[in-house]
């Protein structure tokens, strides 16, 4: 898991309005979905990240990490194209989901995402990060998916959700760099009350990005095929420099 989305999910913790601590909402109940460590010597469990911050505002955590496969980090195998049901002891059954670096592994992304939909508390949320550009790997990996891919994604779910990208690079030598990794926050009830989206944007994981240049694992078949689309990427830049794609108007 990259260190951006490590960031990512500190912020989201940092802006994330748990439900009251009283005598109903002292247990916070966290699912992550995909948590297997493909290579644990290298990919940090995001659990601490989670779970730290809630238990010193004195919530106690019950965290479970769910994967299609057994593995470092998975507590229970599951798979998300399994059906939910309102029978099910996981319908309404979590505060919290985390979903990050998944989805481009799940065949069908309509049926998780529902599936996940219906696990969420009316005021639980969703919390989704998963690459637009980056190199096949881990098969099964079917999907590169765009802002208005998981926009679809949401909608369909019947979730509310704000939805962000990588920000643009900080550091001067990486001048340019395709978006890598489409990020949102999601909920069946009202978002704004249950993570500041404002201070989301001014948080951290935007602060101390430094990008993923991209041209070390884009390869090109001309020196000039590689001049032109870095053109017309350049040409697609707004005032701050991160990349805005035209919006494709629906027939």
């Amino acid at each position: 898991m990259r260190l951006n989305v490590r960031r990512f999910v500190s912020a989201v913790m940092d802006k994330y309005n748990a439900p009251g601590n009283d005598q109903t909402h002292a247990l916070v109940s966290v699912a992550e979905f995909g948590s297997r460590q493909v290579d644990p010597t290298v990919e940090i469990n995001i659990r601490d990240l989670v779970r730290e911050p809630l238990q010193k505002s004195g919530y106690r955590v019950e965290y479970i990490g769910y994967d299609y496969d057994a593995g470092p980090g998975v507590d229970v195998t599951h798979d998300l194209h399994r059906i939910i049901t309102k029978d099910d002891k996981m319908f309404g059954a979590y505060d919290l989901i985390f979903c990050l670096e998944t989805f481009e592994h799940v065949r069908n992304p309509y049926l998780a995402m529902a599936n996940l939909a219906k696990m969420l508390k009316p005021d639980g949320l969703l919390v989704l990060s998963v690459p637009y550009f980056f190199q096949w790997h881990a098969r099964p990996h079917y999907w590169g998916i765009t802002p208005d891919g998981l926009g679809a994604l949401l909608e369909d779910a019947k979730l509310n959700s704000a939805i962000d990208m990588d920000p643009p690079a900080r550091n001067p030598g990486d001048s340019w760099e395709f978006p890598h990794t489409v990020v949102a926050v999601a909920s069946p009830g009202d978002l704004a009350k249950i993570i500041d989206l404002e201070g989301l944007k001014d948080s951290k994981w935007q602060a101390e990005y430094n990008g993923d240049p991209v041209r070390s694992v884009m390869h090109f078949i001309s020196k000039e095929q590689e001049t032109w689309f870095f053109r017309w990427v350049d040409s697609h830049r707004d005032a701050t420099g991160a990349l805005r794609l035209p919006k494709v108007e629906e027939a």
